[in-house]
């Protein structure tokens, strides 16, 4: 262990050259290390034991202080959030036409400039619990509150006659918040369900 010590102590690795750092960990730990990567700023990522069977997986990274040749499908690497989920999709409800057929009318595409969904639809398909057997459905629907603001952003409420021009908003039993008047609405199921098994 000293002499390992005394090697990293001794290479020279300024701030913006550590290559020869670098090279040193990846020889020392050698076959023991999965995989090695480097990323944007220079720093070396060391995996240990076998590689990711997947799952969900993020890439996150800063929009500021990036290189110029900064490229995020290269330069970032993705970040496992859960090994157990095998699959992810998400919709969004239809601006201009809620409701289709008495059900929320779902988009799996948003082509709406300058506008937000007034709520989106996230599946998560699980591991089945048994080897073989139909993955688990986990669905959640998320309201947006910013949604109203984002259709009028200039309408103000009337303070002197106590009522709004945009109409108000209430909570209906399916747990979405409706427009009171003007806009009509649809009721969605709160939470959006739970975990069940696909058909």
């Amino acid at each position: 262990m000293k002499a390992l010590i005394q090697k990293l102590v001794e290479s020279i690795g300024p701030s913006g050259y550590e290559s020869s750092v670098r090279d040193l960990v990846k020889s020392e730990i050698g076959a023991s290390a999965s995989q090695f990567e480097v990323d944007a700023l220079g720093n070396l990522i060391v995996r240990v034991g076998k590689k990711s069977a997947g799952g969900l997986m993020v890439n996150a990274w800063r929009v500021d202080l990036q290189l110029d040749d900064f490229d995020p499908s290269k330069d970032v690497t993705p970040i496992a959030l859960s090994p157990k989920v095998i699959a992810f999709n998400c919709r969004m409800l239809d601006k201009d036409q809620p409701e289709k057929d008495d059900e929320p009318n779902w988009q799996d595409e948003w082509s709406t400039s300058n506008c937000i969904p007034k709520a989106v639809e996230i599946t998560l398909y699980m591991k089945p619990v048994k080897e073989g057997g139909d993955p688990l459905e986990v669905k959640r629907v998320v309201e947006i509150p910013m949604f109203d603001l984002s259709q009028n952003p200039r309408k103000k409420s009337s303070s002197a006659t106590g009522s709004s021009s945009g109409g108000g908003v209430k909570t209906s039993s399916g747990g979405i918040k409706t427009p009171t008047s003007g806009g009509g609405g649809i009721n969605l199921p709160p939470g959006g369900g739970g975990v069940r098994m696909p058909r």
